[in-house]
């Protein structure tokens, strides 16, 4: 495990200029098992929640204000997340160590 925090970065200018958008809040948590985000809305993020020593921290974390504000999507008790992938109609899928992870907007 790594000495600081995984953490995801935005730019609004091509790469020009960063700004950190989230941070894992345990510096044992190197890293993040995918993100994905809505074509339509760009804005509209999720970040896979990866390897963790802390139990309460798993799951797939959701912003859409392009990161101004960030919320856990669904259940968190679904363990490491190791890759996201998002279907057109919406579905979110995520792979854990358990097996398929599967979130479907409402109507």
């Amino acid at each position: 495990m790594g000495t600081s925090a995984a953490r995801v970065y935005r730019s609004d200018d091509d790469g020009g200029t960063w700004m950190e958008v989230l941070e894992a809040g345990d510096p044992q948590s190197t890293n993040f098992g995918g993100l994905a985000f809505n074509v339509d809305n760009p804005d509209c993020v999720f970040v896979a929640t990866g390897q963790t020593p802390n139990p309460d921290d798993t799951g797939v974390r959701m912003t859409t204000d392009g990161g101004l504000s960030w919320a856990f999507l669904g259940r968190q008790d679904i363990g490491w997340v190791n890759d996201l992938v998002r279907l057109p109609d919406g579905t979110l899928l995520g792979a854990t160590n358990e097996g398929i992870w599967r979130y479907s907007p409402g109507p």
